[in-house]
């Protein structure tokens, strides 16, 4: 593995080969001292930009020494690098290089004036949409920022991650806001948290999620980022008989499972019957549920278990 690196605020940058322990400044030719922003490509090369003055600064030696790119502008608000090695860094308008620095095109259509010039952090899908963090709420682009679109209308997010195909994202005073569904819809993880300005995020190896927040560092209780659906190979859900009359029986995960959603959809996607149980409504086993509302047809069942394992079945009626 690496080294870490560090940004700091007038402190240059520092490097880490013990995960830590020891650091040490690596500033040489750095434009000043403040390299807020850190982000590194594939083949090892990193980029500091710097949020007073300078533009942004690469190095090919892991910090030993560091050399100005062509980036026009200075006071850098926010950086990434994509799954492609595409560099994007914002200041006073979001910028891309798909050449390692040497020369950068304007990319903000779509941006709100003030997401224009606040454009300040990244994230990355393997489907390789980009995700930015304005302070107008979070944008994304699926032709490299060509083209920018709002998928979450908030105020300053501070950070973005993405956790096996789910979205976190951090505000300035809203706390987490969370989408399972490529940014499509959104809801907020704030229980639990005293204060909603959460600066930043970090995953243990438990997948719990631990958030820095402007009155301490707090960890969700329930593994946040594993969530995901379930394999029907694994037979961890059953509903039978199906095609079925009026009770269907479900089989849930032999789990110490909270609570479970059901949902019933039809054919064109609409939502016509819907049950929320608790864990002490159910026993071990089989379960039945009284669907004799439902008229013949297809369905599609949606049956997520505390937000943890999700599986859809076909079910017919008649």
């Amino acid at each position: 593995m690496g080294p870490y690196f560090l940004g700091t605020w007038y402190g240059g940058v520092y490097r880490s080969y013990d995960n830590g322990d020891t650091f040490e400044q690596v500033s040489s030719g750095l434009s000043n001292s403040v390299p807020t922003y850190l982000a590194q490509q594939s083949d090892g090369k990193i980029y500091a930009g710097q949020y007073w003055g300078g533009g942004v600064d690469y190095s090919e030696n892991e910090g030993d020494q560091w050399y100005p790119t062509t980036f026009p502008l200075g006071g850098i608000n926010g950086l990434g690098v994509d799954n492609y090695d595409g560099v994007y860094a914002s200041a006073g308008g979001l910028f891309y290089s798909d050449d390692d620095g040497l020369t950068w095109s304007e990319r903000s259509n779509g941006f709100s004036s003030i997401a224009r010039i606040n454009s300040k952090c990244f994230a990355f899908s393997e489907s390789a949409k980009v995700y930015t963090g304005t302070n107008d709420g979070i944008y994304f682009s699926e032709n490299n920022g060509e083209e920018w679109i709002k998928c979450l209308n908030s105020g300053r997010i501070y950070n973005i991650q993405i956790f096996n195909d789910k979205i976190f994202a951090s505000t300035y005073d809203d706390g987490v806001y969370f989408s399972d569904d490529d940014a499509n819809s959104w809801s907020q993880k704030n229980d639990g948290l005293e204060s909603f300005m959460v600066n930043s995020f970090a995953v243990d190896s438990e997948n719990h999620l631990w958030c820095n927040t402007a009155e301490g560092i707090y960890r969700s209780s329930k593994d946040l980022v594993s969530i995901g659906p379930v394999s029907n190979n694994h037979k961890d859900i059953f509903i039978f008989p199906n095609p079925c009359g009026s009770n269907l029986n479900l089989v849930l995960p032999d789990y110490n499972f909270q609570d479970v959603n059901l949902a019933f959809f039809d054919v064109n996607g609409q939502l016509i019957l819907q049950f929320n149980k608790k864990k002490t409504e159910f026993v071990h086993g089989n379960n039945s549920l009284d669907i004799d509302n439902l008229k013949l047809g297809i369905y599609l069942l949606n049956i997520i278990v505390d937000d943890r394992f999700r599986q859809t079945e076909k079910l017919v009626i008649r």
